[in-house]
């Protein structure tokens, strides 16, 4: 967080298959008390909602209606095709 931007990393899960999630992540190494040992499946839930009433509440609670163009766009490509795309930068956790 800086004066004048946020970065907020979350998942809002909609429609999603609950079952894959204990396959595709694994127990954190390290856990807050609340968590108690529990596996993802005893506290992740899909919204009950549809897709496109989540992307209107977002955009007025975040005043995005309008599309941003000024973004770093060659910069995210690289990094994707860099990173983010390749099997190994994923599974290294």
């Amino acid at each position: 967080m800086k004066r004048e931007h946020l970065l907020y990393h979350g998942t809002l899960l909609y429609d999603f298959p609950l079952e894959l999630i204990a396959r595709c992540l694994a127990m954190p190494p390290r856990e807050p008390a609340y968590r108690a040992g529990r596996p993802h499946a005893a506290f992740v839930a899909n919204l009950p909602i549809p897709a496109a009433a989540i992307r209107r509440a977002l955009q007025e609670a975040w005043d995005a209606a309008e599309p941003c163009d000024d973004w770093p766009q060659a910069r995210t490509k690289g990094l994707a095709a860099l990173r983010y795309h390749q099997a190994q930068w994923n599974e290294q956790w």
